[in-house]
């Protein structure tokens, strides 16, 4: 199971709503570039990998992927403009692609007006078991990669991974919004006269909103593209199980770029287990932790990763929580350890089926020296 979510924001939407309209007064704010695109889908995978010479190695994996969920938006023109009496223009022309199990709430006007969840696709067991087996949105995906040995110790490899698309067929809501709103302002007095609630003018202010937008839904089927990385790296082995690694991954997600850089530690004993701590340089952040475990027991390959590992901790002192001693003898009496400047922390867990080949002598080899019999006996 998979669940990718990417969201961006224009940086003038921030600066709006932290700095307020006066910077932007007499200038149209473009707002185009604001995109969600957030996906839910299995993905089951048959890869192998071959010697292509002594040195070379190329490896490739073909994915099917079967849609969960989906929503994602196009906008074709977003912006407001800030006139100089403060009143703002609002236009629009956009649309948010669903495929969710939603029913659409109409108006009188036969108008878009809501939604609500569909609770009777899933009122049976057989129900629930078949929307999630349900084959009607797949998709295709591929990995691939090379690795080049330019010494027993020196590794260099590159990989394109996470290249692949799905179709969405299946509780498909195209919701097109296009209008243009002229607002300017809100009359707070009456909340103070006690004459409407606040959750009543935020209500009105919020339908007279929808109404000026003509807002329809369709049902065409439309397609999402994974966002795929691409990764080049290198390895240097110290001692036969200990290596050095370096890799830049950059990732790309419609428009936007994201690139990292990862410096390594690994530990490999035999096949049968493998570590690895790394540190990460990524979004302007220093402070990304990583570690990976993997164990193997015959053809079963069984790992755990995690990163963004808090590196750095605030303590917080509360007299209102009874703090465990073993916590209290570490951190102070009464303290709370927490994460700084940390908002998120990756696992990933699962296992692979690795099939290798076994090293086969030929029972006709011909030695390529033969060594006489009395020297043998020296």
């Amino acid at each position: 199971e998979r669940i990718e979510a990417n969201v961006a924001l224009p940086g003038d939407l921030l600066r709006l709503g932290l700095q307020g309209n006066e910077p932007f007064i007499g200038k149209t704010i473009d707002f185009s570039s604001l995109r969600t695109d957030i996906m839910w889908y299995r993905e089951a995978g048959l890869g192998f990998s071959k010697d292509i010479t002594r040195n070379l190695r190329i490896g490739i994996k073909g994915k099917l992927l079967s849609g969960m969920a989906s929503a994602s938006t196009d906008v074709r023109s977003l912006g407001i403009t800030v006139n100089d009496d403060y009143s703002h223009i609002i236009d629009a022309d956009m649309t948010m692609n669903l495929s969710v199990p939603l029913d659409t709430i109409l108006d009188a006007d036969n108008n878009l007006s809501g939604f609500e969840f569909d609770s009777t696709r899933f009122d049976k067991g057989i129900e629930i078991v078949n929307y999630f087996l349900s084959g009607e949105n797949n998709g295709l995906g591929l990995d691939i990669g090379a690795e080049y040995a330019f010494s027993d110790r020196l590794k260099a490899s590159v990989a394109i991974t996470d290249l692949g698309y799905i179709k969405w067929k299946r509780d498909i809501k195209n919701i097109k919004a296009e209008g243009h709103y002229d607002f300017t302002g809100i009359d707070i007095s009456d909340i103070y006269k006690r004459e409407i609630t606040f959750d009543s003018l935020m209500a009105e202010l919020g339908d007279t909103l929808l109404n000026s937008f003509t807002a329809t839904t369709e049902d065409t089927p439309f397609t999402t593209y994974l966002p795929f990385g691409v990764s080049a790296g290198a390895s240097f082995n110290l001692t036969k199980n200990f290596s050095l690694g370096v890799l830049s991954y950059t990732k790309f997600i419609g428009k936007q770029i994201k690139e990292a850089l990862t410096l390594s530690a690994n530990v490999n004993v035999g096949n049968a287990f493998s570590t690895t701590v790394a540190y990460t340089a990524a979004n302007q952040t220093y402070d990304n932790l990583g570690l990976g475990l993997a164990f193997r027991g015959t053809i079963f390959q069984f790992y755990f990763l995690a990163d963004r590992i808090p590196v750095t901790w605030n303590k917080i002192v509360s007299a209102d929580f009874k703090i465990p001693d073993p916590v209290n003898r570490i951190f102070g009496e009464n303290t709370i350890p927490l994460p700084a400047s940390w908002n998120t922390i990756h696992f990933r867990f699962g296992m692979n089926l690795a099939f290798g080949n076994r090293l086969k002598t030929k029972k006709n080899d011909t030695p390529m020296v033969v060594i006489p019999e009395q020297l043998k006996e020296k």
